[in-house]
C-alpha cells in the first residue's frame, strides 16, 4: 500500500494558509472547524508517512535476509520483520478508520 501524499500536503498547506486569515481567526467558529481537519489532515499524513517508512524497512530487511549467511542474523531480522508487519497491519488498519470514519 502506497500512498501519494501530495494530496493530502495540499490540503494541510490549504487549511494552514486559511487558519491564518483575519476573517477566520476572529470566528471562532470557523477556526475551530478548519483546526479540527487540520488534525485530522495531519494525522492522516503522518501516519501515511509512517506506513511508508515501515513498508521501505521490511523491504531492506528482506534484501539483507537474501545476502546474510549467518543463521542467527537471519533469525533476528525475520524476527524485526514479523514485528514490523504487525505494527503496519495496526497502523493500516487505523490509516483505513481515518478514511473512512464510522457514522457518529
Amino acid at each position: 500500500m502506497e500512498f501519494n501524499l501530495e494530496k493530502i500536503k495540499q490540503k494541510i498547506s490549504e487549511l494552514e494558509n486559511e487558519m491564518q486569515k483575519h476573517s477566520v481567526v476572529s470566528n471562532k467558529d470557523k477556526m475551530a472547524k478548519l483546526g479540527r481537519e487540520y488534525n485530522e489532515a495531519k494525522e492522516i499524513f503522518d501516519l501515511a508517512n509512517t506506513i511508508n517508512k515501515t513498508q521501505k524497512d521490511i523491504a531492506n530487511l528482506n534484501e539483507s535476509i537474501a545476502r546474510e549467511e549467518d543463521e542467527e542474523m537471519i533469525a533476528l531480522t525475520q524476527e524485526e520483520i514479523t514485528a514490523l508487519q504487525n505494527r503496519l497491519q495496526a497502523d493500516q488498519e487505523k490509516f483505513e478508520e481515518l478514511l473512512n470514519p464510522a457514522d457518529p
